[in-house]
């Protein structure tokens, strides 16, 4: 009796015990199934935007790069309204929310368009490289803004990413900096827009991150994105366009453009809202 006395008070403190430790275990679990799925999202929408890069540089050697944004960004919004139908889904943003979106709609439009205005100066590859800060200054200002830690492996992995694809994929730029033989100003704008490109995006990043944190369905930000980045590009069209469409070889590219970067941005999205740090992006 003495021991079953002694025994009976333990019991719930074993089974609380083996509660949180299920509690813990299916956390452990859920995080490293949200970070298989974020890195998968990543992934995907990695490879829709190289090979929007390709098409993109492919399509500014005949047409006019502000009327190919123009049209790859006004198609973007049917694909989206046609999705959020399908989906189901009610906005219901408050003001800061509702800001957030529309601000990084704008700043993604922008964003491309300096991409383009880069890819029409210097070579894609080039141009990718100068933009490869994005992880380390996506961690610094996340850190800044947002309170994400920032930690000297952060740093370490950031820095050595930042060497491997600039002097090991891409050295070509600082050999042609190098050479007396090629103009400067044109490689010289084109690497400082493509890399200003990446401090837009880190900004875009962290503006998506914090609206996730809100469960806004990604379609609806992916509907914001679509219309509001159509305002730079429309702007630009007007003011800068020639006028010149698509012809010949070339008049495909701009419809397949078109379907792919909203797939690009949906799975962009899926990850802002699915990744736990801004600085995996």
């Amino acid at each position: 009796m003495f021991n079953m006395a002694t025994s009976d008070p333990l019991l719930p403190k074993n089974e609380e015990t083996s509660e949180n430790s299920s509690e813990d275990d299916d956390e452990r679990d859920e995080e490293k199934w949200r970070m298989i799925k974020g890195c998968s999202l990543s992934l995907i929408g990695a490879i829709c935007f190289a090979a929007r890069n390709f098409i993109t540089s492919v399509q500014t050697k005949d047409i006019d790069p502000t009327f190919v944004t123009f049209l790859e960004r006004a198609w973007c919004i049917p694909f989206g309204a046609v999705y959020c139908t399908l989906r189901g889904c009610s906005v219901k943003l408050d003001k800061v929310l509702t800001l957030s979106l529309i601000a990084g709609g704008l700043l993604t439009g922008i964003l491309i368009l300096l991409l383009i205005w880069a890819f029409s100066l210097i070579a894609v590859g080039d141009a990718v490289a100068a933009g490869s800060i994005v992880p380390a200054s996506t961690g610094v200002l996340a850190w800044c803004l947002i309170g994400e830690r920032f930690t000297c492996k952060d740093v370490i992995f950031s820095c050595i990413g930042i060497a491997g694809v600039v002097f090991i994929s891409k050295p070509a730029i600082f050999l042609e900096l190098t050479d007396e033989n090629i103009p400067k100003g044109p490689l010289l704008v084109g690497t400082a827009v493509a890399a200003s490109t990446s401090v837009i995006r880190s900004v875009t990043q962290i503006m998506y991150r914090y609206v996730g944190r809100y469960d806004v369905d990604p379609s609806v930000s992916v509907m914001f994105v679509s219309v509001f980045s159509t305002v730079p590009s429309i702007v630009a069209c007007s003011v800068f366009a020639t006028g010149v469409s698509p012809t010949g070889g070339h008049s495909w590219y701009p419809f397949w453009q078109q379907a792919k970067a909203f797939r690009e941005l949906f799975f962009r999205q899926r990850h802002y809202v699915e990744s736990k740090r801004c600085i995996t992006h």
